[in-house]
């Protein structure tokens, strides 16, 4: 079986993209998941992913296509997938910055697209064993409860670097020159 989800969207209500149903799964879990093996498993394996105290996270957002079945996804799907996953991050993030920049807030730093990982873990029900995989590393041989999952911290050097960056750039050129307005809609 197989689960694709984004552990820190923090969505509250179920959300469609296409055939992409992104669902919270803290409040929908028992509706979306019949079978209690796969729920119990799951739960288990969320409990891993934790915030910065160290407690389960509830941020934790499903991408199911079409239904919540946990079927290895075709490339098609996968790619939908994906795409969805960009169209929402996408939708949230140019509000904000479209509002940073027709008030000419040169505070606010660039959004981030980092509470929006899409990740994807195959699982056995009944099963502790984990692997992980993070770009072309793979570590396999743990169990669920051995391993956690941090949420996602604040990286100060690389954000300082990007936000003196857009700052050099909205000090040498106006916002109109910076993004057009029709883009913008100011």
């Amino acid at each position: 079986m197989q689960i694709w989800f984004m552990p820190w969207a923090g969505l509250t209500l179920e959300l469609q993209i296409g055939s992409i149903t992104f669902w919270p799964y803290k409040t929908a879990a028992k509706t979306k998941i019949s079978d209690k093996s796969v729920r119990d498993h799951l739960d288990r394996y969320f409990a891993c992913y934790v915030d910065h105290k160290g407690r389960p996270v509830e941020t934790i957002a499903v991408c199911s296509h079409r239904i919540a079945d946990f079927r290895q996804f075709t490339d098609t799907e996968s790619l939908e997938t994906r795409s969805a996953v960009d169209a929402l991050i996408f939708s949230i993030i140019s509000s904000g910055m479209k509002n940073a920049v027709c008030i000419d807030n040169r505070t606010m730093g660039p959004p981030s697209a980092d509470r929006y990982q899409l990740l994807v873990q195959n699982f056995q029900p009944g099963s502790d064993d984990i692997s992980v995989h993070a770009g072309s590393l793979r570590s396999g041989g743990w169990k669920l409860g051995e391993i956690s999952f941090s949420k996602p911290g604040i990286w100060v050097v690389h954000r300082t670097v990007q936000t003196r960056s857009l700052c050099r750039v909205s000090i040498r050129h106006s916002r109109k020159d910076f993004l057009p307005t029709s883009v913008l809609g100011c």
